[in-house]
C-alpha cells in the first residue's frame, strides 16, 4: 500500500437560503467546512483528499476543494 499524507483541511463554502425573508432577517455567512482524508494532490489551483484508501492503495470519496477558499492545511501524525 502507497504513503500518504493525512490532512486535516478548513475551507470556505458557500451558504443558500431558501427561504423568504426581509432583508434584516437574511443572516447568510459563509460555512467554514473541516476535512479529513488523505491528501493527494495539493497545487497553486486545488488540493484534493481521500477519504479512504484500499489494500491496494486504490482511493475513494475523494474531495477536490479550490485552492483560493482553503484556510488551513494541518498534517495529522
Amino acid at each position: 500500500m502507497r504513503t500518504l499524507p493525512l490532512v486535516q483541511i478548513t475551507w470556505l463554502d458557500s451558504c443558500a437560503q431558501a427561504d423568504w425573508l426581509h432583508d434584516a432577517e437574511a443572516d447568510m455567512t459563509v460555512a467554514e467546512i473541516t476535512s479529513v482524508g488523505w491528501l493527494l494532490q495539493d497545487t497553486p489551483q486545488q488540493i484534493t483528499i481521500a477519504q479512504s484508501v484500499d489494500w491496494e492503495g486504490k482511493t475513494g470519496e475523494r474531495l477536490t476543494v479550490p485552492r483560493g477558499v482553503v484556510t488551513r492545511v494541518r498534517r495529522i501524525t
